[in-house]
This record gives structure tokens, C-alpha cells and sequence, in this order.
């Protein structure tokens, strides 16, 4: 809902800070999450970026994103592993690069790196990876049926997969910091991602509308209801964020 409403994805710190609070867990620690959640994600989204291009051609900078968003999630997840893994060295590592920094910062920002790795506990868990998985499949396969619901609303006689294309851009542009809602960055992956299909840039735009319509308005409702539940104001957030 935050994301919707705000630029540059603040959505994700506003996370921050209301999985710290609900939970009772330290910030870092709640960072520490989400941070686990996205690679998580990014790796079913790549997952499916492959499976579409098996199926259908794509243009090339599509491979070479794929393949860049590939390289800096292996990169990320192994670099969640060594400090998880050897939390004392990763802390050693921390005090020598902030020893220019002053002290009371350089003890805070210690602080901030251990709880961030007591949040990536979920890392010797094996028995959650089962779970996380199947979730995430989940996830990704609601917005591609939204999709191609969307298709038949329009009378576009496309194919599911036309839908995964579309998941698959619509979520590498969400990537990149934006105007609240995504706005003008949908409408292009999804003007782009139809091409493959040989949809026109007019009808693609029309489907834009209606799939981002889809997307926005439920999310602000549900988010706005549970932040209320919360007993939270949105004011508030906006301003930590």
C-alpha cells in the first residue's frame, strides 16, 4: 500500500518499521527479513523469466537483465550467508572499514549489523525453505491469473504465458525507483511485454490501465484497513520513511 502511495519504493522502509513494531523485533533484525523475502522472490521471478523465454523469443536486453539481476542475487545471498555464518568476523569487518567513523556512531552501526544477522536465522532453518517456496510460487501465479483474466476482459486471445511476460517485466520495472504506484513504468513493461505477442501499443496500453487498476486499488484498500487495525497513521509512516 506504502509503495503505492509513496515514490522511490519507501514501501519497503515503512516494512521496516511495522514488522519491528507488530513483532517486537529490533529494526535490523526486521530489515533483515525483508532483505531474505526479496532475494527469495527475485529468485522465482528469474525462475520465470526463463520459462518464458524457452517459450517464446524476447529481446536481448531482456536475457541480459535476467542475467545481471542473477549475478547481483547470487552475489546478495552469498554475502547473507558469510554473515550469518561468521557473525563475529562479519562483525570484525564492520568496526575495521568504520574505524574513520566516530565512536558512538561506529558502536551503533555494530549494533545494527548484529541484530541484522540474528534476523537471517531463517538461514539454518531448513525446514522453512519447503514453505517459502511454495509461497512464493503462490505469490507469482495470483498477479499472472489477474493477468490473464485481464486478457479475456479485453477479448486479447492470448495465452497464459502471454501473463508470465507480463509479471516477469511489470516486476523488473518495479525494480527501479519511480513515481508513486509504478505509474508509467507499468504501462511501458506492459506495452513492451505484449509486443512479443504482436499487440498493438493502443490496445496494450488500454490492458495496462485495466491490470494496474487491478493491482493498485485492492492493495490501498486492504492496506489502509490493516494499517487502521494497527491503530497506525499513515501521516506517521510517511514521515519516518
Amino acid at each position: 500500500m506504502a509503495n503505492n502511495l509513496l515514490p522511490a519504493r519507501l514501501g519497503e522502509i515503512i516494512r521496516v518499521y511495522v514488522i519491528g513494531k507488530t513483532a517486537d523485533i529490533s529494526k535490523s533484525a526486521s530489515f533483515a527479513t525483508i532483505v531474505y523475502e526479496r532475494i527469495v522472490d527475485v529468485f522465482a521471478l528469474l525462475a520465470l523469466l526463463w520459462f518464458t523465454m524457452l517459450r517464446s523469443s524476447g529481446p536481448a536486453w531482456l536475457k541480459s537483465s535476467g542475467l545481471l539481476v542473477l549475478t547481483f542475487n547470487l552475489a546478495l545471498l552469498a554475502c547473507l550467508f558469510f554473515m550469518h555464518r561468521y557473525q563475529e568476523t562479519s562483525g570484525r569487518i564492520v568496526g575495521r572499514l568504520s574505524r574513520p567513523l566516530p565512536a558512538k556512531w561506529r558502536d551503533r552501526l555494530i549494533g545494527i549489523i548484529e541484530n541484522f544477522t540474528t534476523g537471517l536465522s531463517t538461514l539454518r532453518n531448513r525446514r522453512v525453505f519447503l514453505p517459502i517456496t511454495i509461497i512464493s510460487v503462490l505469490v507469482w501465479l495470483a498477479p499472472i491469473l489477474r493477468a490473464y483474466l485481464c486478457f479475456a476482459a479485453l477479448a486479447l486471445d492470448l495465452p497464459l504465458m502471454a501473463g508470465v511476460s507480463v509479471i516477469v517485466l511489470v516486476s523488473l520495472g518495479s525494480m527501479i525507483p519511480s513515481a508513486p504506484g509504478y505509474i508509467g513504468t507499468t504501462q511501458y513493461a506492459c506495452v513492451i511485454s505484449l509486443a512479443i505477442y504482436g499487440v498493438g501499443k493502443d490496445e496494450a496500453l488500454a490492458f495496462s490501465v485495466l491490470f494496474h487498476a487491478t493491482q493498485l486499488l485492492p492493495n490501498m484498500v486492504a492496506g489502509l484497513l490493516c494499517l487502521w487495525r494497527e491503530g497506525m497513521n499513515f501521516g506517521d509512516l510517511s514521515k519516518r520513511a
